[in-house]
């Protein structure tokens, strides 16, 4: 009997055993691959290495923007267990609730947690900048902006037809590292890394960061840097991009740093490492180095691109105006020296120096070199400016003039009638040539290309008035009209006459500049620069004290049509006559003084310290 019950009681123990066995052989002998493969997970991480975005320098090698190696604080939500951080499964089964033992979240990547509470890190308060935000303050900013990604990402499953639980695109997001403070103080970084068990979810990981160096006189210039839009996500990850590196990865959006992005882009490095249980690193399995973008020369002069900057500011301030640009370039390869935009409000975020405006007077030199191109200017003959002409008039009153005089007056009608002469037939044309129309291909995506009206564009723009009238032509011939230029394609015609008769394509990367091509005859380029010559001797342009520097140039001023109080302010020339080393354009826009006035000074300013270098 006693036997019989021993039995019934040993065979449960048996089975019990037999079980486990069963299961040990299982998992030791027959899953033992998949098992070591799992461990292997546990043990491994990939490791992420940043790289450095190109530098871009001016042309004696100061830095105009680099990027700057920084500490960052980031945090992990999934590793933080007060309930608004919590994963869903967290939230679902009140793991680690305030009260409870610590226990292992199985969709949080089966990690122990402990209760938290704000006292955790109380200890990271005296590390903050003073006047800055608190610790709260930090992360609920940090986690509005991984709630603000969670509806995003919803919303751009469910518009991809794609299954769009929240609770799975949250765990999934929750794991992101989201960066918590930049650039963390020396104090700070040494508490975290000495005490890592006190301040769960939070790391400090290097980080790299666009720095604009020379401040306000190259920002607009150089450009910004920004994230990636959805498109360009989308056609990075159909090339096989990690989708971790995308969503970190930042472009050009602007200026320089768009134009020249295929250069001054950068690629992270990896590396796979094994760890031991304390999360040690004990081997590195495996490295992908990372790949610093180019650093790239460009043509600019920083002590000239800030003595124009405020220089301009000055003309902007003194005059009242809405803003302004110069532009200065070597006549002989196209590289350019300088390159400044200011002004207000809207204005303040533009470059000016590559937007259209009309170019009033300072067109007259292209009118004479089309005249004497294709014949129709004499300039020998003259011509009796007395009273207006076909509504044309001149505010200067030069009597009888020759070419020289026309432009060292600037008359008004002299140009009309040239203009006239040749008809749109050879005006368009000739100025298409000169590389008016059409952007000149610095490396500037927001450069537009100005208008130069044809029959082509009237009958496009204006279908109930398709004809352009011969009125309008005349008003071309002077620089008015639905005329749009450039600055630095006003920088380009004065280059033209400087270096006779060659178009040089304009560039803001040293070394890359070119002689360019024939467009204009040396004897019609020497009549045209004699004239300006005579402009700031005896013209327009007498009382701004450019003498000294044997500077050709040429004035202008554009009445706006809604308000003639206010004008389009030119001068734009080369320097030194003779054998010029430097060509230039300089406007404001809405000024009520006229172009030498309110040009002029900037123009001066530049030339000092440009001759003083």
């Amino acid at each position: 009997m006693f036997n019989r019950r021993l039995l019934l009681a040993a065979v449960p123990a048996i089975a019990y055993f037999g079980v486990l066995l069963l299961r040990l052989f299982s998992m030791q002998v027959a899953e033992a691959e998949h098992w070591r493969e799992e461990a292997a997970k546990l043990s491994k991480r990939t490791l992420r290495i940043p790289a450095r975005r190109g530098a871009i320098l001016d042309r004696s090698g100061e830095v105009l923007a680099e990027d700057r190696f920084e500490l960052d604080v980031t945090v992990r939500f999934d590793l933080c267990v007060e309930e608004a951080w919590r994963c869903a499964a967290c939230r679902r089964s009140n793991f680690a609730s305030p009260g409870r033992r610590s226990r292992r979240c199985p969709d949080c990547g089966g990690r122990e947690f402990r209760p938290a509470s704000p006292a955790d890190f109380a200890g990271l308060v005296p590390f903050l900048p003073a006047g800055g935000p608190s610790f709260e303050g930090l992360r609920e900013a940090a986690f509005a902006e991984h709630r603000r990604e969670v509806e995003e990402e919803v919303a751009r499953r469910q518009k991809l037809y794609m299954r769009a639980e929240r609770e799975d695109v949250e765990k999934v997001l929750l794991r992101r590292e989201r960066v918590l403070l930049r650039s963390a103080s020396p104090e700070l970084v040494k508490e975290l890394s000495l005490s890592p068990e006190r301040y769960h979810g939070l790391f400090v990981r290097p980080a790299f960061r666009r720095v604009v160096s020379a401040g306000e006189a190259v920002s607009v210039i150089v450009g910004q840097v920004g994230p990636l839009s959805e498109a360009e996500q989308r056609e990075l990850g159909s090339r096989g991009i990690p989708w971790s590196e995308i969503w970190r990865m930042e472009v050009g959006r602007s200026g320089l740093e768009r134009g020249l992005e295929d250069r001054l882009r950068c690629r992270e490095g990896r590396k796979e490492v094994e760890r031991d249980a304390r999360g040690r690193v004990i081997e590195v399995l495996e490295e992908d180095p990372p790949r610093d973008g180019e650093t790239i020369r460009s043509s600019l002069s920083l002590p000239l691109q800030r003595t124009v900057t405020e220089a301009l500011r000055a003309a902007c301030a003194a005059h009242d105006a809405e803003g302004g640009a110069f532009v200065a370039l070597d006549p002989a390869n196209g590289e350019v020296l300088a390159l400044a935009s200011v002004g207000e409000g809207i204005h303040a975020r533009l470059n000016l120096a590559v937007l259209p405006a009309v170019p009033g007077s300072t067109f007259k030199i292209l009118t004479a070199l089309a005249g004497l191109e294709a014949g129709t200017i004499d300039p020998l003959e003259t011509f009796t400016c007395a009273g207006p002409w076909h509504g044309i008039g001149c505010s200067h009153s030069p009597g009888t003039v020759d070419l020289r005089d026309a432009i060292s007056r600037s008359c008004n009608k002299y140009f009309a009638r040239a203009a006239e002469a040749m008809g749109i037939g050879v005006f368009a044309p000739f100025a298409a040539k000169l590389g008016f129309g059409r952007p000149s291909g610095l490396l500037l995506p927001e450069e537009s290309g100005g208008l130069v009206p044809d029959p082509e564009w009237k009958r496009r723009r204006y279908p109930k008035d398709p004809v352009l009238h011969v009125g309008e032509l005349r008003q071309m011939g002077f620089g008015g009209g639905a005329l749009l230029v450039t600055p630095v394609q006003m920088a380009r015609l004065m280059a033209v006459v400087a270096n006779g008769g060659r178009l040089v394509p304009p560039v803001l990367v040293l070394g890359e500049g070119g002689g360019g091509d024939r467009v204009v005859s040396e004897a019609s380029a020497a009549r045209v620069r004699e004239a300006m010559e005579a402009v700031v001797t005896e013209g327009t342009g007498r009382r701004l004290g450019l003498q000294e520097f044997r500077v050709a140039g040429k004035t202008g001023t554009a009445e706006l049509v809604a308000d003639r109080q206010d004008h389009m302010a030119w001068f734009a020339g080369f320097a030194p006559a003779e054998a010029p080393r430097v060509a230039f354009a300089c406007y404001l826009r809405r000024v009520k003084a006229h172009g030498a006035e309110a040009a002029g000074p900037v123009v001066l300013a530049f030339l000092r310290e440009f001759f003083a270098r």
